[in-house]
């Protein structure tokens, strides 16, 4: 027996019972063990030489199945750890995008400036700048002139010493000052009526003269009133509250629900403006479009919400907005039809991926999308093409 073997710093003879601390999985029976002890001693793995009935042969071949095991297992350790490595980065990268699109600064909304400054460079004043050139002052002789004479009192066009009187001076000392005088009036319009003299021709015998214009039949508010609630409300996006306690600052009551229900009566006359505005939006080749939520506070059936959205078309001439309580692909396909030519500029919204999509059967809509997403182009001429937003031309 090889007692003289140091393995381990064991230099006493082994003892036999080597099958009590061996462990059972690395090994499953005596034969398997024999086995591949012989091969690892036919391969020289063993080290130092032994014999066929040395003790440690048992020993080293567990050691080896053991070490093949771990081996295995550590390979695929190091594998999945870099796999939830790569899983890693990109949950990482999708979370840094998302909070970013949730809490980063938004184009709309940015003022265009930049917010940085040099420490050293010095605030820069604002209003005209010293040295540059000006523009001198406005000309408002446009504007219809009200001529005011001012005179001395009565008191004091008199001599402190004598007592004589004044003579007027045929000079005076001009200046010009600028106002704005707006004031509600009630317009008395008398319509005079006219008797025929002779007895010629049979027509009523009283003749009356036409009564006056107005937007809204048998309506007691004039044009006026009706033109600074269409310029409050749709030129200067001021709330139609707001525009009544103005008036009411001037003496001018008007009621809410009056002004509300002549802004819906005044609506059908501009059917034919807007009418024209889409044939003349339609006549171009090429289109930027684009949707906004906006909020509609009345009640629909069927609507849950307030929230609408606003579609803009907008060609090289003229500019087509449609309010919809919905966001789907049915307002750009009812805006542009079945017969529309042209280029298209949309963002990635998908309700433009499923025009593309719809196109290529019916209106062969077709080209890419913005950020580098492409919808396949059909194999005929396409009629609408949908691309990046690269401004008017």
């Amino acid at each position: 027996m090889c007692s003289n073997i140091k393995h381990k710093g064991i230099s006493e003879p082994v003892c036999d019972e080597v099958d009590d601390w061996a462990p059972k999985y690395a090994v499953e029976s005596a034969e398997n063990v024999n086995t591949v002890a012989s091969g690892a001693v036919a391969a020289g793995s063993y080290g130092p030489e032994v014999c066929d009935n040395c003790p440690l042969r048992r020993e080293i071949s567990i050691l080896n199945s053991e070490r093949s095991y771990w081996r295995a297992r550590h390979a695929k350790a190091v594998e999945r750890e870099a796999r939830l490595k790569e899983e890693k980065a990109e949950l990482e990268a999708k979370l840094k995008l998302r909070e970013k699109q949730l809490y980063g600064r938004k184009s709309e909304k940015s003022s265009g400036k930049s917010e940085t400054r040099k420490p050293d460079e010095e605030k820069r004043p604002g209003g005209q700048q010293r040295g540059s050139r000006g523009h001198g002052r406005r000309d408002y002789s446009r504007l219809e002139a009200e001529t005011e004479i001012l005179r001395l009192p009565e008191n004091e066009r008199t001599c402190s010493v004598c007592g004589l009187p004044f003579e007027e001076f045929p000079d005076t000392e001009d200046s010009e000052i600028l106002e704005i005088e707006v004031k509600a009036h009630r317009r008395i319009v008398k319509r005079k009526k006219y008797v025929a003299a002779c007895r010629c021709c049979p027509r009523p015998e009283i003749v009356c003269a036409p009564p006056a214009a107005r937007v809204l039949p048998k309506g007691i508010y004039g044009v006026s009133v009706r033109v600074e609630a269409l310029l409050d409300k749709y030129l200067f996006m001021r709330p139609t509250n707001r525009l009544l306690e103005d008036l009411r600052t001037r003496d001018f009551d008007l009621a809410q629900g009056t002004l509300t229900d002549g802004l819906k009566a005044m609506a059908p006359i501009f059917d034919p403006v807007y009418e024209a505005i889409v044939a003349r939006n339609l006549e171009e080749g090429q289109w930027h479009a684009d949707e906004t939520r906006w909020h509609v506070f009345a009640t629909m059936e069927g609507k849950v919400g307030y929230r609408w959205y606003l579609r803009v078309f907008i060609s090289e001439s003229a500019v087509v907005c449609v309010l919809d309580p919905s966001r789907s692909a049915k307002v750009p396909k009812e805006h542009f039809g079945e017969d529309a030519e042209g280029f298209l500029n949309v963002d990635r919204y998908g309700a433009c991926k499923s025009m593309a999509r719809d196109a290529a059967s019916s209106l062969s809509i077709a080209g890419r999308m913005f950020a580098g997403i492409f919808c396949p182009l059909p194999a005929p001429g396409p009629k609408i093409r949908i691309g990046p937003w690269n401004g008017c031309r």
